[in-house]
């Protein structure tokens, strides 16, 4: 009957077998004949399955390779036995098998990549984690245990997370080097070090917290550190960037009470007042005397923003809106208000402001001006997002143009001699600000051009730079 002709005809020739069906040679025997019909066209769709010559990792193709044969050898032994039930089976594995095999290679490939870590503490960590779930993984793929190989990248997943949190943490802890006693940073580190090596993250938490409990000193106890040293990139010059290290403070902080990112300015001189050549010069611009700063200072990164504003004040003064634009409208009088609030914070005096901005030049500019700044020449007749135009060798934004920039001092004459750490006249009508602004002419946004107004004036021009001493 049916099931011995296809005993005897299957293996060797399957398109004989579909032909007989053709002849009604099952139909006595119908729920049996459609049980055949669709194991031998399982089956005959499954003797060409490529599965295992895919370019796939050689654990995953080996598995592939490994599984057909033997899930073949069940389908053919099924046939020449007419188990046309285990047939049916083995044909239905074979079909899921390409499936498994895509679901494993993805896996195993994502499990295969390796995890950067900046942290050299946590990178060890991780690699150590990752080899214990690489040999878990190549189990599961040799024996095809989806479920486990799921598992393990799903632990691979949390890892990764949590290697990100600890680099961070390693991150923080590291800029506190300069801002703890050094025996006790090196103690407390070391303890946080030992427990992330070991894998105790509840040990690494203690060991943290103790770090963060200890007394710090300079910025470190106002400001997050954002990066120790000087970037090549942002400060080209090394010997500006070796007497910032020499100071022994953090070069780029973010104030904690505004958000005010900083950077360090070291201590050096300069000439203040007309640069040479300078044919835009005012009469109050001479006679160009040199300034000596020798006390380091941070300042502003940027211009003070709407966003940084609204963060300490209420309300928004500024005509043209936007959380980083640069605030303007605002008097002198108004800027006190926001530095008491601040919490240490002030304006820079005007020859910190002069020697900031230009950042180690003798010319009336640091770069072409349409590089730099926002002025009538280029603004739309408006102010722009801060941090738009290139920096000076210093890192600071903005400092030509935008908006003019409060500082601390009364307005008032040049002297002809020498001056160190100058603070300005004692009293006055006027305050002076610095840098020109969206609406200037490019004469007014020079590096020693100079402005005046009376405290309580309010202009959309007219916005400020925080500083701090450390």
């Amino acid at each position: 009957m049916v099931l011995t002709y296809a005993e005897n005809s299957v293996k060797p020739n399957l398109a004989a077998v579909e032909q007989a069906a053709k002849f009604g040679l099952w139909w006595r025997e119908p729920e049996l004949s459609q049980q055949v019909k669709s194991s031998l066209s399982l089956l005959k769709s499954l003797t060409n399955l490529k599965v295992g010559q895919v370019a796939y990792e050689p654990e995953v193709a080996n598995f592939a390779a490994q599984r057909r044969n033997a899930l073949m050898e069940l389908a053919s032994n099924a046939a020449e036995r007419g188990d046309f039930s285990e047939l049916y089976k083995a044909g239905k594995q074979l079909e899921k098998l390409p499936t498994t095999v895509k679901d494993l290679a993805q896996l195993w490939s994502q499990l295969q990549a390796p995890e950067v870590v900046d942290d050299p503490v946590v990178s060890k960590y991780v690699e150590l984690r990752r080899a214990i779930l690489i040999e878990r993984s190549r189990a599961a793929v040799e024996t095809g245990d989806i479920d486990g190989l799921r598992t393990a990248y799903s632990e691979w997943t949390k890892l990764s997370e949590e290697s990100v949190t600890l680099s961070r943490v390693g991150e923080s802890i590291r800029s506190l080097a300069n801002c703890i006693e050094p025996a006790k940073y090196k103690q407390e580190f070391t303890a946080w070090e030992t427990a992330i090596a070991r894998g105790d993250t509840a040990a690494a938490t203690v060991a943290k917290q103790r770090l963060l409990d200890l007394s710090r000193k300079g910025p470190c106890e106002w400001a997050d550190v954002v990066a120790m040293e000087a970037a090549l990139d942002v400060v080209p010059d090394s010997s500006v960037r070796n007497r910032i290290a020499a100071t022994g403070l953090p070069w780029r902080i973010k104030d904690r009470t505004t958000g005010i990112e900083m950077v360090l300015i070291p201590p050096g001189k300069y000439m203040r007042g007309a640069s040479r050549g300078d044919s835009a010069a005012d009469d109050d611009e001479r006679p160009a005397h040199e300034v000596a700063i020798t006390k380091a200072f941070y300042i502003g990164v940027y211009e003070v923003t709407q966003g940084e504003w609204q963060k300490i004040m209420d309300g928004n003064p500024s005509r043209f809106k936007g959380d980083r634009l640069p605030v303007e409208k605002v008097s002198w009088d108004d800027t006190q208000e926001f530095l008491i609030k601040s919490k240490g914070l002030r304006l820079p005096t005007e020859g910190e402001w002069e020697y900031a901005c230009r950042g180690g030049t003798t010319s009336s500019r640091y770069r072409e001006l349409d590089a730099i700044g926002w002025y009538e020449g280029n603004s739309g007749s408006k102010s722009h997002p801060v941090g738009g135009k290139q920096a000076n060798d210093f890192g600071l934004h903005d400092m030509l143009g935008n908006v003019w920039e409060w500082c601390s001092d009364w307005y008032g004459e040049y002297s002809s001699s020498g001056l160190t750490d100058p603070s300005g006249l004692r009293s006055g009508k006027h305050r002076v600000c610095r840098g020109g602004s969206w609406r200037s002419l490019d004469r007014f946004c020079r590096a020693s051009s100079r402005d005046h107004y009376a405290p309580a004036v309010r202009d959309n021009r007219l916005g400020f730079r925080v500083a701090r001493t450390p």
